[in-house]
């Protein structure tokens, strides 16, 4: 009797080790995420936009994101230096549908600096700093993240997969007057109390997991990523769509390589297709392209 339980217990861990094996060999696509942090969807990971320890890269991207009252359209650009770190910035365009809702300009600045790197992981540590609502009175704030991010490779299913963790902390630099809430359909402005920022409150720790899988790379040779991440932020504290402050949010889509994900080229161009907080009744989707230019 001991015999067979031994064998099984062998097998069910020999079958583990073969599904979710370490992939050290399989190559890692890097691009931006809606905040132009390299990453995820709103999830950034321990790698930067160009991983080759000898060269410079700059990433150029844009994300629209559509919200019940108008329009989100992120333009970005991201630096990254020696394999190493990464600086960047982006602007946060929200046209607004309604006659009586001011459009809104959101502008963020964010680093990345990687600590430890391995074939099969890394850490890094970033942050961003984040000025919401330009001249808008009411609503105008600063506020910043800090962060630390752990990234690493495995395979599952024969699928190459990435998993990163994210805890980070989200502080306002501003006593902000009042913030904007949705009820039904309409965009309600609020006075801020002492309890209650609209950008960020005191017992909040940021958190996200996110998967980059691979999808089928035997069929789809490296052209497609799945990628997914369930987080409690945003890719900003103002964003378009996606309201992640009470249920956290859950965010998925594909990412398609028209050229590929081969490291030897010195041009990389990737294409979102996106579902944001899908499980929540305001889930919404977005779409997305990077390109990026080895230096």
């Amino acid at each position: 009797m001991s015999r067979i339980i031994k064998s099984f217990v062998v097998s069910a861990i020999a079958v583990v080790f073969c599904a979710f094996g370490i992939a050290a060999f399989a190559e890692s696509y890097t691009t931006q995420s809606v905040s132009g942090a390299t990453g995820l969807i709103t999830t950034p990971t321990a790698h930067v936009g160009w991983q080759d320890k000898k060269s410079f890269g700059l990433d150029l991207g844009y994300h629209l994101l559509p919200d019940f009252n108008g329009w989100g359209n992120v333009v970005k650009a991201t630096f990254s230096f020696l394999g190493r770190a990464e600086l960047g910035g982006a602007w946060d365009i929200q046209l607004r549908d309604k006659p009586n809702d001011k459009n809104e300009q959101d502008v963020w600045l964010h680093g990345k600096f990687k600590i430890f790197n391995d074939p099969c992981c890394a850490l890094a540590i970033g942050g961003n700093f984040q000025w919401i609502d330009i001249g808008n009175d009411n609503t105008e704030g600063r506020v910043f993240q800090l962060y630390l991010a752990y990234t690493f490779l495995q395979s599952v299913f024969n699928m190459p997969v990435e998993t990163t963790f994210v805890i980070g902390k989200t502080m306002s630099v501003d006593r902000i007057k009042a913030g904007y809430r949705k009820r039904g359909n309409e965009r309600q402005l609020y006075v801020r109390t002492d309890k209650d920022d609209p950008y960020s409150r005191k017992g909040d720790i940021d958190f996200s997991v996110g998967f980059d899988f691979d999808l089928l790379p035997q069929y789809l040779k490296h052209y497609v990523h799945w990628v997914t991440d369930f987080a409690n932020y945003s890719y900003s504290v103002d964003p378009m769509g996606a309201l992640p402050r009470y249920r956290a949010c859950a965010n998925t889509g594909l990412r398609i390589l028209p050229l590929g994900s081969s490291k030897s080229r010195n041009l990389k161009w990737n294409v979102d297709l996106l579902l944001t907080d899908f499980f929540d009744h305001n889930r919404e989707w977005a779409v997305g392209t990077t390109i990026g230019f080895g230096l």
